[in-house]
């Protein structure tokens, strides 16, 4: 490779940089603009129904409260009167902890949906800029990929512009001499690659199978010896019935 196929080559790599960046930040970009946030009303019942088991812990005794309350009473409370009142004091403490709780998950989400309504705006703030700069990175990527269009310009296939630093790499290393065998190197990395991801599968799942056939073997085993044990059992009830039968 010659000194101008050399500077070609590394303004094209420089190309082929700046616009899968420009890509990736485009993505980014429209990703972050069409992400919605919820409303008030949906983001309260969100967080309510989230946190469903979020109890206060005073709440969860209200029964036993109740009943204790009761109990401070029972010198001067009928007999009569003190069983009627246990079941309805410990109905009473179960609503009261259900309304109770009921009431504190909804203070807190009122509370977290404060900090929320912050944060969103401030998302749907950064949302408006983007918006605003979104034409313009719109028109820097069709303007890259118009320039990488031109051979004067960009010598690498469009195949290639995302790993185009890989290519460089090899020519900077002394891997590759030219265009045509950095690629061919590429592929034959790719492809080494590849069949070591398969050869490791293939012994992920060879271990699988080896110790699922283990298992299976020492499940065998085990019957094989219960059924052994069993038949030992079977033959000495059977010898001790005979003796017996012998000695009437």
């Amino acid at each position: 490779m010659n000194t101008d196929e050399m500077a070609l080559f590394e303004s094209s790599v420089a190309l082929c940089m700046s616009y899968t960046e420009a890509v990736e930040d485009l993505q980014k970009l429209n990703s972050t603009i069409s992400r919605r946030y919820y409303s008030d009303r949906e983001y309260l019942d969100r967080y309510i129904n989230d946190n469903k088991k979020k109890t206060l812990v005073v709440a969860n005794f209200m029964p036993l409260i109740l009943l204790f309350l009761l109990c401070c009473f029972i010198d001067s409370i009928d007999m009569d009167v003190f069983f009627v009142c246990i079941p309805i004091s410990i109905v009473a403490g179960l609503i009261l902890r259900i309304v109770i709780n009921m009431l504190y998950r909804r203070k807190c989400a009122e509370q977290s949906l404060q900090t929320y309504k912050t944060e969103r705006e401030h998302a749907l703030n950064a949302q408006k800029k983007l918006i605003e700069i979104k034409p313009q990175l719109e028109f820097d990527v069709d303007s890259l990929r118009n320039t990488l269009d031109i051979e004067e310009f960009c010598c690498i296939p469009e195949t290639y512009w995302n790993v185009a630093d890989v290519l460089w790499s090899y020519i900077i290393n002394k891997r590759a001499s030219s265009l045509e065998s950095a690629i061919n190197l590429y592929h034959e990395e790719a492809h080494r690659r590849y069949i070591e991801n398969e050869i490791e599968n293939m012994q992920h799942m060879m271990k699988h199978e080896i110790n699922q056939a283990k298992r299976i073997a020492q499940n065998a085993e085990y019957e094989a010896q219960k059924a052994r044990n069993d038949a030992r059992s079977a033959n000495i009830a059977s010898l001790i019935a005979i003796a017996i039968s012998c000695d009437d």
